[in-house]
C-alpha cells in the first residue's frame, strides 16, 4: 500500500525501566499482585448491593466447582469429590436461582457483574505488564492477531465500505498497535468497548490522546456491555 503507516512503539522496556515499572506495580497491589488482585475483587464485592454480592459469591463458588469436575469421569467424581461438597454446590445453585428470580436478575447481568469486578481488579497489572513487553503477545497469538487486524483494516478500505473497526472486549487496548501497524492510521476509525471500566481507563490513558488529522477526533473507548450498548 502507498499509504503511510503511523506506527506505535512496540519495543520492550529496557531492563532498568522494566524493573522500575514492575516495582511500582507491585507496590500498587500491596506487595503481591496475585494477592492484591484478590483483595481488590473482595473490596468490589463488598461494595455491591447485598443481593448482588451474594449472587456474585455464589456464582464464583459454582464456577470454581464446575471447573474442578469438568474433566472428571463420573467414577472419578464419585471417588474424588466428597458427597458433602457436591451437595453444597447443588445447594448453591438453588440459592442462586432463587436470588436471581427474586431480583429479576438475568444470567448475562450476573455474568457482567462478576466479569467487571474481576477485570477491574486486574486491569492495572495487565496493562503495565503489556507495557513492559512492548505489548507483544506470544508469537502464535500475535500472528493470528496480526492477520485478523490486517483483514479488518483492508475491509474498511474496500470499495463502498462504511463504518469503523469495533474492538469488542478491547481491554487496555491490547490490539490498537497491531491495528495501526496494519494500516489503521486514522484514530477516529477505531471504537473499543469493554465491560470493565478500569480496563477502559487504562486504554484511554495509553491510546486516547491521538487525533485524526481529517476530523480532529480520536479513538473512542466505551465501558459498557456490547450486547446492550
Amino acid at each position: 500500500s502507498s499509504k503511510a503507516k503511523t506506527s506505535l512503539s512496540t519495543k520492550k522496556m529496557n531492563p532498568k525501566d522494566a524493573k522500575r515499572a514492575n516495582q511500582k506495580l507491585v507496590e500498587r497491589y500491596g506487595g503481591d499482585i496475585g494477592k492484591g488482585t484478590q483483595e481488590r475483587i473482595q473490596k468490589s464485592l463488598e461494595s455491591l448491593e447485598p443481593h448482588l454480592r451474594e449472587a456474585a459469591e455464589l456464582h464464583k463458588a459454582i464456577t470454581q466447582f464446575d471447573a474442578l469436575v469438568a474433566l472428571m469421569t463420573p467414577s472419578d467424581r464419585n471417588r474424588l469429590i466428597p458427597p458433602a461438597q457436591s451437595q453444597m454446590a447443588e445447594d448453591d445453585r438453588k440459592k442462586l436461582k432463587s436470588i436471581m428470580e427474586e431480583h429479576n436478575l438475568s444470567d448475562r447481568e450476573l455474568h457482567n457483574v462478576y466479569q467487571r469486578l474481576t477485570w477491574d481488579a486486574a486491569a492495572d497489572a495487565k496493562a503495565t505488564q503489556a507495557d513492559i513487553v512492548g505489548n507483544k503477545m506470544k508469537s502464535d497469538l500475535q500472528e493470528r492477531i496480526t492477520k485478523a487486524c490486517t483483514i479488518a483494516v483492508e475491509t474498511t478500505e474496500s470499495e463502498g465500505a462504511k463504518g469503523k473497526v469495533l474492538d469488542v472486549g478491547c481491554g487496555h487496548g491490547a490490539i490498537v498497535r497491531s491495528l495501526v501497524d496494519a494500516g489503521l492510521t486514522e484514530p477516529d476509525m477505531y471504537v473499543g468497548i469493554d465491560l470493565a471500566g478500569e480496563m477502559v481507563k487504562n486504554a484511554v490513558d495509553r491510546y486516547g490522546s491521538a487525533r485524526s488529522g481529517r476530523t480532529g477526533k480520536g479513538r473512542l473507548f466505551v465501558a459498557d456491555d456490547f450486547y446492550t450498548y
